[in-house]
């Protein structure tokens, strides 16, 4: 993962969110690699080698898919890519189902400062979760995301949070 200057991918299906939050991280030095309005465009611009991301942002509400979706859809393909999950909906209700989803990190969309810095923790390998007891995760080689199939009490055990990937 290139850290210093991510490569973004976003899916909102609000083109004027996309337009604004991609304007607010080409200033924080990112660059958008592409934006999208579906999460079918998103996997298919996700798996393009001609136009790589470091971190996958997407709403959590989509137009006729959620971004936990299109989270677990990704991770069948790619275990590693980082997800950030942004919202308008309470972060205490979909935090448990965005880290289950694959996602490692779910950010309120009313915070820019705080989702510029949460893109570029992850791309960096860590974790944010704005939930206490919520612990986001990355997984290590490709396997489905952190919880799939499993009961909330039962979940693996994750990486600490922000823990750093090895290379």
């Amino acid at each position: 993962m290139e850290a210093r200057h991510p490569r973004i991918g976003f899916v909102d299906n609000d083109r004027f969110v996309l337009s604004v939050t991609g304007q607010l991280v080409q200033a924080a030095g990112m660059t958008v690699s592409w934006a999208v309005p579906t999460a079918d465009r998103a996997l298919a611009a996700s798996a393009d080698p001609t136009r790589p991301i470091d971190v996958l942002v997407t709403d959590l509400q989509l137009e006729h898919e959620t971004g936990l979706s299109l989270s677990r859809k990704i991770r069948l393909r790619d275990a590693r890519l980082p997800i950030v999950i942004l919202t308008a909906y309470s972060l205490t209700n979909h935090a448990f189902q965005a880290r289950s989803a694959g996602a490692q990190a779910l950010v309120g969309k009313d915070d820019f400062g705080m989702i510029i810095r949460v893109i570029h923790d992850v791309a960096r390998g860590k974790t944010y979760s704005p939930v206490p007891g919520v612990t986001f995760c990355f997984r290590r080689r490709r396997q489905t995301p952190c919880s799939a199939g499993r009961k909330r009490q039962e979940s693996p055990p994750c990486p600490q949070q922000n823990e750093k990937l090895p290379n």
